[in-house]
């Protein structure tokens, strides 16, 4: 290998990379070819660039970003964008190789094509409001049969997704009487889509979250996904507090000293009397 030549033909100089000389390899580097000899002046391989030559028939730009990215046309901005894998979306890529909204579609019903397939009827959505607003059944709830999430049921209007609990409230009850209340369910369905007039009405945040206690829709206590405690183990926890310290006692029920300062002090678990 040491010995090895040139493989140009009716080149006998010494290979030095790639199997060529010095000489052959420059001219590769330069042309992309090493047969082809540079020639000062001439413009730019890429169609409408114009710029001179400066390696491999590109201009300085053009072999820079062949370089870097593969191919000369390719920018740093564009390499950047990810778009939907969804065909014909277009839109830019958030998560999974989706879009935003195929995203959300994707975690909610497991398909990111789930909404389109199951799209309503022109006109549906709305008719079915117009007629939850003439619902005289007090007592059942009227379930909104179109789409929702964690809020609540949703419809577009004039291409924005609104609340529709709070548009039967404000067409049946007026406007709330101030910005912060919000659209309360005395049949603590909200999470299932009721829209009946009969069971909204407007409260505080307060009031709101109140209902959620005395419907058992809340999650505090072990209701919580992330909780680590039981109600047994705060009635052990305050039995044991003059008896050890609060990191003893963290360590026994796997907790850190500051979960233990406030379950005493009653920041947390405060109803468990």
């Amino acid at each position: 290998m040491a010995n090895a030549v040139c493989s140009v033909d009716a080149c006998e100089c010494k290979a030095v990379c790639r199997g060529w000389c010095k000489m052959h390899y420059k001219r590769w580097l330069r042309n992309g070819d090493p047969n082809k000899v540079h020639q000062a002046g001439l413009p730019c391989s890429i169609d409408g660039c114009g710029r001179k030559v400066h390696g491999g028939g590109l201009c300085k730009i053009h072999y820079q970003r062949k370089g870097r990215y593969g191919d000369p046309l390719l920018t740093h901005s564009v390499r950047n964008v990810r778009l939907c894998s969804i065909d014909r979306c277009g839109r830019k890529h958030k998560g999974g190789g989706y879009c935003e909204m195929h995203w959300r579609r994707f975690r909610k019903h497991g398909d990111p094509c789930a909404w389109i397939d199951a799209r309503a009827p022109d006109g549906a959505p709305m008719k079915f409001l117009e007629k939850s607003l003439a619902h005289d059944d007090d007592k059942s709830c009227l379930i909104w049969p179109y789409y929702f999430d964690k809020v609540g049921a949703r419809i577009s209007v004039d291409g924005v997704c609104n609340s529709v609990c709070r548009i039967v409230c404000e067409r049946i009850y007026g406007a709330p009487p101030s910005p912060k209340y919000q659209v309360a369910h005395s049949c603590g369905k909200a999470h299932l889509g009721c829209v009946n007039p009969h069971h909204l009405r407007w409260d505080t945040p307060k009031g709101n979250n109140a209902d959620k206690l005395l419907h058992g829709t809340h999650n505090r206590g072990e209701r919580h996904a992330l909780h680590i405690l039981t109600e047994q183990d705060v009635f052990e926890i305050r039995k044991l507090e003059m008896r050890m310290s609060n990191v003893e006692i963290g360590r026994l029920f796997g907790v850190t000293d500051g979960a233990i300062r406030c379950v005493l002090s009653g920041r947390t678990w405060g109803w468990l009397k």
